[in-house]
């Protein structure tokens, strides 16, 4: 296996009193997509920003290709920040050309992936359009394809689908997986739970600072598997016995049920309710659930 492109080994920051992250380790691997989950304030941000040394550690090493970052290696990585940060006066095309120059990209072959990126965003008739004039979708496509323009290793994304629609989310998805393909290490920060389960390898999940899980899909499914019944169903839900938790997830809802209890025994209290059920399934957790216990 080749070495990851991130490391982060025993780190911790705190900002006076407030200890915003605490011990905190993870690796990301080249051709790897790595969820990094947890609510706001959970030191998401905290870690990206002393990653890219924006801040400095108190402890830990931090590492991007086994050194420390610095601004003489800005073209290895590309980074969205959570917040925008475009020069809201100036145009598409000179915005994404400066930022790239700022990367030293030749400008012939900036050009060139400058036009193949606005294409794919359906913003190359809008290329000499201010940012200012664009919608929040739009400025957020943009963005993106800044974080893109110089073709990096690394790519360190802070809630990238912010303010997207479906079919543009649905681009960004195509657009990491190539980059994955092509052995590129993705690290992002989402609270969109449904995606990052349908995109990442492996995840990490922080809260007050400190990892709750971290693995494969899979494997933190595995670990954290209580019994769980997944239901579909018409009507309201009868009472259920103590011990059940209900997480609402729409038209359908989950079940945790606690282990001295049947779920035949769940299953008969809804047909005498005269609940209509769709579909009743043992099941396991989804990542929704598994961040609302471990994050709430």
């Amino acid at each position: 296996m080749k070495p990851p492109c991130i490391e982060v080994k025993d780190f911790s920051k705190a900002f006076g009193e407030f200890m915003a992250v605490d011990s905190l380790s993870f690796d990301v691997f080249p051709g790897e997509i790595f969820g990094f989950l947890g609510r706001n304030g959970a030191g998401k941000t905290t870690t990206i920003r002393t990653l890219l040394r924006i801040y400095e550690p108190d402890q830990g090493s931090l590492l991007l290709r086994s050194k420390p970052f610095h601004e003489g290696r800005a073209g290895e990585v590309g980074y969205l920040p959570e917040e925008r940060g475009l020069y809201t006066r100036a145009k598409i095309w000179d915005t994404i050309i400066y930022l790239g120059r700022l990367r030293s990209v030749p400008l012939p072959l900036l050009k060139e992936r400058a036009k193949e990126l606005l294409n794919r965003f359906e913003l190359w008739d809008l290329r000499n359009q201010k940012i200012q004039n664009l919608s929040s979708g739009m400025q957020q496509k943009v963005q993106i394809i800044s974080s893109l323009i110089h073709n990096p290793p690394i790519l360190i994304l802070d809630e990238p689908f912010r303010g997207l629609d479906p079919i543009n989310r649905q681009m960004v998805f195509e657009l990491l997986k190539e980059r994955k393909a092509a052995g590129v290490s993705i690290l992002f920060s989402s609270h969109q739970i449904l995606e990052v389960e349908d995109l990442c390898d492996r995840v990490i999940f922080i809260a007050e600072g400190k990892s709750r899980a971290y693995g494969t899909i899979d494997e933190v499914k595995r670990d954290f598997e209580p019994r769980i019944i997944s239901l579909t169903f018409d009507g309201t839900l009868p009472d259920l016995p103590d011990g059940c938790t209900i997480y609402d997830q729409g038209n359908r809802v989950e079940i945790r049920y606690p282990e001295e209890l049947e779920p035949q025994e769940i299953l008969e209290q809804m047909v005498k309710s005269k609940v209509r059920i769709h579909r009743f399934e043992i099941t396991r957790p989804s990542l929704h659930s598994i961040f609302l216990d471990l994050c709430a």
